[in-house]
């Protein structure tokens, strides 16, 4: 009996191990437009022509914390936190985001680089 629990045990953990989706750091960057929202609940993406229901959970790495701070100097800081914006982010459902977000079934844009701000929420979602 002790066996076969051992082989369903490993079974089951090689499975999940199989089926798992990718982490954020292997998800490819793109350039992605939207909404970046900031509220007392977090920071949060939402791409053109996207729902509000399907925004993102907004974590900033490498080069792109910096290059946050500069643009909050400029604009980002005031109330409210609706701005436009350009970046080179990853998007994924994902349990490897930030790990003060939202939960672990929620989205999240891991942003590498800003390449544009605008004052106006949809200055990028033109035609």
């Amino acid at each position: 009996m002790t066996r076969l629990r051992c082989f369903i045990v490993l079974f089951a953990a090689a499975w999940l191990v199989a089926c798992a989706g990718p982490s954020l750091d292997e998800v490819p960057n793109r350039v992605v437009t939207g909404t970046y929202h900031v509220d007392a609940g977090g920071q949060w993406f939402v791409p053109c022509g996207a729902a509000v229901a399907d925004r993102y959970w907004v974590t900033f790495v490498g080069a792109a914390v910096q290059q946050r701070e500069r643009a909050e100097h400029a604009f980002l800081n005031r109330i409210p936190g609706r701005y436009g914006v350009r970046w080179r982010a990853a998007l994924g459902d994902s349990a490897e985001g930030d790990p003060e977000g939202p939960g672990p079934t929620s989205r999240y844009a891991l942003v590498r680089e800003l390449i544009d701000t605008a004052e106006a929420p949809d200055a990028f979602c033109g035609a």
